[in-house]
């Protein structure tokens, strides 16, 4: 595995297990960053009707996946094109990787409720008045507490 420390998760359609898709990821042990951004998504994929599987994955592996994407704090949810200018999968981020994205992104800006005890609220403090803003401003939670995160950063 590369020595980034992002999650991959490898898509392969039309396996016959009855789901959608498999995404398969490193495991922790394989030095990927075991945090919050990575769960979410593992969590997400698995509601969507994605099998997740944790696996060792090589560059070939990758290079011959239907669609790859990263995860991340900074990364968050973004699809890679081509690995070593291989195209991976069309070349294009594909329609299980843009599920994903559309629903993390909805997610943490506060837009699906059954993802709401993943956040934390506040409110924008207007400077000139000291009152707040009626306007609630969707978090991430970054405790260490978080139950969804497993108690992990």
């Amino acid at each position: 595995m590369p020595s980034f420390r992002i999650m991959a998760f490898k898509v392969v359609r039309g396996i016959p297990r009855r789901v959608a898709a498999l995404l398969t990821t490193p495991p922790v042990s394989d030095n990927i960053l075991a945090g919050i951004t990575r769960e979410s998504v593992m969590t997400i994929a698995r509601e969507l009707g994605y099998g997740v599987r944790e696996a060792s994955l090589t560059r070939a592996e990758l290079i011959s996946a239907d669609e790859v994407f990263m995860t991340g704090t900074a990364a968050e949810v973004t699809p890679v094109r081509e690995i070593d200018w291989q195209p991976v999968g069309s070349g294009k981020p594909g329609e299980v990787t843009q599920k994903v994205q559309n629903t993390f992104f909805a997610a943490v800006r506060g837009e699906l409720p059954e993802y709401a005890h993943w956040l934390s609220r506040v409110e924008k403090k207007s400077v000139e008045e000291g009152k707040s803003d009626p306007t609630p401003y969707a978090v991430r939670s970054t405790s260490t507490h978080n139950p969804h995160a497993g108690g992990r950063r």
